[in-house]
C-alpha cells in the first residue's frame, strides 16, 4: 500500500493521457485537465515525451542539493482543503520506510537511474504508471484540484516543477 497523496500523484500521471481509470472497482477517476510546468531556471522543462504516452521527462540544469515536495488537494465546489502535505525531498528519498512502502511503485516509474540527493544536472525520465493503484478509501465523490510542487531553497520562484490537475471521482454502485 502506498501513502495516499503519493498514490494520487501516480494515478494522475498514469491517466493524464487516458482520461479515465477504474480504481479498485469502486471508483472511477476522470482527469478533466492535466498540466506540468517548470521554472525554466533550475528545471528547464517538465513534460510528456513527444510521441510516447507513457514517459515524462524533465531536465535539471542546476545542482539541487535540497528540495521539498508540496502536495495539496482541494474540492472545487467549496474550495475545502482535503490534503496538504510538505516533505523534505532528500529525507523522503533516503528514508528506508519509503523504499519499503513504495519500493515497487518507485522502481516501476524509474527509467534511467534512481533519484538521489543532491540531484545532478541532467535529463531525467519517469514512467507513467498504468498499474492498479489505490485512492484513499475515504476519498469522496466530486470534482477536485490536485497540485504537486517541487521547490528548491535556492530558487525565488514558487516552484521548480509543478503538476496541476483537475479530476472527478465517481463512486460506482454495485
Amino acid at each position: 500500500m502506498c501513502p495516499n497523496l503519493v498514490c494520487l500523484t501516480w494515478i494522475l500521471l498514469a491517466i493524464s493521457t487516458q482520461q479515465e481509470m477504474l480504481v479498485e472497482g469502486k471508483m472511477k477517476v476522470v482527469v478533466e485537465s492535466f498540466e506540468t510546468r517548470s521554472d525554466h531556471e533550475f528545471v528547464e522543462y517538465f513534460r510528456q515525451v513527444p510521441g510516447n504516452k507513457l514517459l515524462y521527462t524533465f531536465r535539471v540544469v542546476k545542482p539541487a542539493p535540497a528540495f521539498s515536495i508540496n502536495i495539496f488537494t482541494r474540492a472545487l465546489k467549496n474550495h475545502q482543503l482535503m490534503y496538504n502535505i510538505s516533505l523534505d525531498g532528500c529525507q523522503f528519498l533516503k528514508n528506508p520506510l519509503f523504499k519499503k512502502v513504495l519500493g515497487e511503485v518507485y522502481r516501476s516509474m524509474l527509467v534511467n537511474e534512481s533519484f538521489t540527493c543532491p540531484m545532478k544536472p541532467k535529463i531525467y525520465f519517469i514512467r507513467s504508471l498504468v498499474v492498479t493503484l489505490k485512492l484513499p478509501s475515504f476519498h469522496p465523490a466530486g470534482q477536485f484540484q490536485y497540485k504537486m510542487r517541487v521547490k528548491m531553497p535556492q530558487s525565488k520562484a514558487p516552484f521548480v516543477m509543478e503538476i496541476n490537475a483537475k479530476y472527478k471521482v465517481v463512486i460506482l454502485r454495485t
